[in-house]
């Protein structure tokens, strides 16, 4: 995997500086956790958003160790014909984790070195109600999980999504319920930004090429809650805790997909990969009714908080509040 990504940041540097790759932490057996960031200026904190696409978070949910890379690589080869290429690279940051959970990969089984799912490991905003202390590590809390934190936290991804296998749906917040019950109750527990995210999930699901047309899931889109209640997942934590629109892909019934069938994966997910990342860099549609202005999301979640009367800080309300202003001028 370091050796991909070195070889393509070397690419995209030698064609026109547009990729870096880092570690971001190291595997509880000490594989690095590496990232390609693709942008036209990366490593640099401008105005631009950042998205992240996360894979391999189960060991043996492996798709996003193909597609992640695959994406680069048609990003790579197809920016000097392709506008959608051109929009991604020049428009945004963004952050590929090809795999969060190498250790499982390669003992082939869902948890991580320790034995431990990683996809039950973050701080649970239903427990802790406090964003202060949903920023700070479980005491049993896993490299892997801990790195990602730190990831997300020190960087602005207005929105992220994470690549499993076992359905073929785009999930999205609330994963639990706040009685913390894991009865299958089938009942939705919407986020307050419940619109923005079925719109994000609706908008895979579509650009796919066939997850709308489910029979099992209407729209090919679920809530995390009425599907399957999940405690100290990552997908609430970076939504309440980082302020990050974040959904869950599941892209395969099959964990294992035979060799053969991985170009067909991609070909099934190339449109949906690629229109995700626009659309959370410009705004949901159906964010608070707030399309119009093709609002950065990360000004949409700041928003909704406000309006909901959850506390938000210093900077954040500045940001609000510029924004009502000018909302304000613009009426008149």
């Amino acid at each position: 995997m370091q050796t991909f990504f070195c070889g393509a940041a070397c690419c995209w540097c030698l064609l026109a500086h547009h990729a870096m790759s880092c570690s971001i932490g190291k595997s509880v057996g000490g594989a690095e956790l590496w990232v390609l960031e693709i942008s036209d200026t990366p490593g640099v904190r401008d105005a631009k958003p950042h998205f992240k696409y996360v894979g391999n978070m189960h060991g043996n949910e492996p798709s996003g160790r193909m597609l992640l890379p695959q994406l680069a690589e048609w990003l790579c080869s197809n920016y000097e014909s392709n506008d959608t290429a051109q929009r991604l690279v020049d428009g945004l940051h963004t952050h590929l984790l090809v795999t969060m959970n190498p250790d499982g990969f390669a003992a082939r089984k869902r948890e991580n070195g320790n034995n431990v799912d990683l996809n039950r490991n973050f701080p649970d905003p239903i427990e802790l109600r406090s964003t202060e202390k949903m920023k700070q590590p479980l005491p049993n809390a896993q490299p892997e999980t801990v790195a990602m934190m730190k990831w997300t936290l020190e960087t602005p991804f207005v929105a992220s999504a994470n690549l499993h296998e076992g359905a073929i749906v785009a999930n999205y917040p609330f994963d639990g319920y706040p009685d913390h019950s894991e009865k299958l109750t089938g009942q939705r527990n919407p986020a307050p930004d419940d619109k923005a995210f079925q719109f994000f999930a609706k908008l895979y699901a579509k650009k796919h090429a066939y997850m709308a047309a489910s029979k099992e899931y209407p729209d090919g889109i679920t809530n995390g809650a009425q599907w399957y209640p999940v405690y100290g997942g990552m997908q609430d934590w970076n939504y309440l805790a980082a302020e990050c629109m974040a959904i869950t892909l599941e892209l395969s019934e099959a964990k294992w997909r035979p060799e053969p069938h991985l170009p067909l994966l991609w070909q099934e997910n190339r449109e949906a990969l690629l229109a995700l990342p626009l659309a959370a860099a410009l705004g949901g549609e159906a964010a608070a009714g707030l399309a119009m202005l093709w609002l950065p999301v990360r000004l949409v979640v700041l928003l909704g908080h406000a309006l909901a009367g959850r506390s938000i800080d210093a900077a954040a309300a500045n940001l609000c509040a510029a924004f009502w202003q000018g909302w304000q001028l613009a009426s008149c």
